[in-house]
């Protein structure tokens, strides 16, 4: 399981996950003398949380769980290439309510600044992309040799 390129990738992209819901994603300027606000996966510091946040943290946490379950799919690789897109779509999803909160729900008078963390489930999404086609090649090897049989 493990000696599986694409089992590498999945883990790689489980600790982009996992790094992507402990560090902030960005930080809200106040213009003048305000205070600057952190936005981490499940809230804004300094103003609670917002159901959106909680939705991010859903999704992050449903790639991640996934993305687990996905790695000892390792014996049905149609079912594992499936999952991969599933993780893809939630990823995607997550960037979607990111940039309403972001730029859409923004508090008043304030400037949105991204932070580094935010480009973790990017790093996820191109992981997954490229266990997905290590599992499509193990698949056509596998094809292919029972083509030979």
């Amino acid at each position: 399981m493990i000696q599986r390129k694409q089992t590498v990738y999945l883990l790689l992209s489980l600790v982009a996950l996992v790094l992507c819901t402990l560090l902030p994603v960005g930080h809200f300027e106040a213009e003048g003398m305000g205070v600057t606000k952190t936005f981490y996966n499940l809230s804004i510091m300094q103003e609670g949380t917002s159901l959106l946040n909680i939705v991010m943290t859903v999704l992050l946490a449903l790639a991640g769980t996934i993305t687990v379950w996905a790695i000892f799919l390792y014996k049905n690789r149609k079912l594992q290439a499936g999952v991969c897109m599933i993780i893809t779509l939630l990823l995607l999803a997550w960037y979607g309510v990111y940039a309403v909160i972001g730029f859409v729900t923004a508090p008043a008078k304030t400037i949105f600044h991204p932070d580094f963390a935010c480009c973790l489930p990017f790093v996820s999404i191109v992981l997954t992309l490229l266990a997905r086609a290590g599992i499509r090649a193990d698949e056509r090897l596998v094809r292919a040799a029972d083509r030979i049989r």
